[in-house]
């Protein structure tokens, strides 16, 4: 089958396109841009650090461009050249300092730069100092050096006090010879023989009274299962027990105040008759003539037996025999 002219153009112009994708995305992947004309910065380093084109350059935590290329090339002291593309809106100030940076674990890098404070810019094609900033392993380590190190310093005297007490302990123990070491484990041995001793005495006495001791396990679980059955009885008698306390206390406080009652009204009426005039005790209490007359009275009863002590057989006589 011939294919027509206009087949063949259609081949060809896939083909060149193909081509082009090919070339423009090898490119993008190397770091080249081609539609753009980016500033061509130049960096100076001692290693490359494992970094590689398109490697990405940022400034101020943005990205401002990609490695273009790495080159060996002994320059004084530095000996690898990168070569760098920045977007051609970006300025950066001259004197600034690039350094290789460590993004995470797994080793990817980026150039990150560390504008100065200089009035002038750089130019495409001008050339900088970089260096190779420690790894994240690094950054770990020297983290842990100062938060340990303090720690440390601490802990050395610490060793060397636990080491002098070690030894002053075993200065103690062997100040009289092995024979005294010997001493204190032999009373170690006779401790724990006797301690044996007594294990066995016990176990003894638990074998033999094995019976006795499951006798009482079993008169407490009856004693256990009685009360649990007996429950609600007992519970009856406590609520029962409980209502007839209550009862008690109240009828003893009431007979209390009833008896409190009563006296008060006896001791009232008593007061009520003494104030009163018309009765007995009013009037001795009220009035003078009465008392007076008993004051006489009792003077004369006072005298007649002062006279009766005088001179008794004016008032009585006797007669063994009888009277004449």
């Amino acid at each position: 089958m011939k294919l027509s002219v206009t087949d063949e153009l259609k081949v060809g112009a896939l083909t060149i396109i193909a081509i082009a994708v090919f070339v423009i995305g090898f490119s993008y992947l190397k770091g080249a841009t081609l539609f753009a004309r980016d500033q061509k910065i130049y960096v100076l380093l001692e290693d490359a650090a494992s970094v590689s084109p398109a490697s990405p350059v940022a400034m101020h935590g943005i990205k401002i461009g990609k490695v273009k290329d790495v080159v060996q090339e002994k320059n004084d002291s530095f000996n690898v050249v990168f070569s760098l593309s920045i977007n051609k809106d970006v300025k950066i100030p001259a004197k600034s300092i690039v350094q290789i940076v460590e993004l995470d674990l797994l080793g990817s890098k980026e150039l990150r730069v560390t504008p100065s404070d200089a009035g002038n810019y750089l130019q495409s094609g001008d050339t900088i100092i970089g260096y190779v900033q420690g790894g994240m392993m690094a950054m770990i380590t020297e983290q842990l050096d100062d938060k340990l190190g303090p720690l440390m310093e601490s802990t050395v005297p610490l060793i060397n006090r636990m080491d002098t007490l070690v030894m002053n302990l075993n200065t103690s123990l062997m100040e009289g010879g092995e024979g005294s070491l010997d001493d204190m484990l032999g009373s170690l041995r006779r401790s724990l023989n006797n301690v044996e001793g007594i294990t066995r005495k016990v176990d003894a006495l638990i074998t033999n009274q094995t019976e006795n001791i499951d006798g009482i396990f079993s008169s407490a679980n009856k004693l256990t299962t009685s009360l649990a059955d007996n429950s609600g009885k007992i519970d009856s008698i406590i609520s029962n027990f409980n209502m007839l306390s209550g009862k008690l206390s109240v009828l003893e406080f009431e007979n209390i105040v009833n008896s409190a009652n009563n006296i008060v009204d006896d001791i009232e009426a008593l007061t009520a008759s003494l104030k009163n005039a018309d009765g007995t005790l009013g009037k001795l209490l009220n009035e003078d003539g009465i008392y007076v007359g008993l004051d006489s009275t009792l003077s004369s009863l006072n005298a007649l037996l002062v006279d009766v002590k005088a001179n008794p057989k004016k008032y009585v006589s006797f007669s063994l025999i009888g009277r004449k």
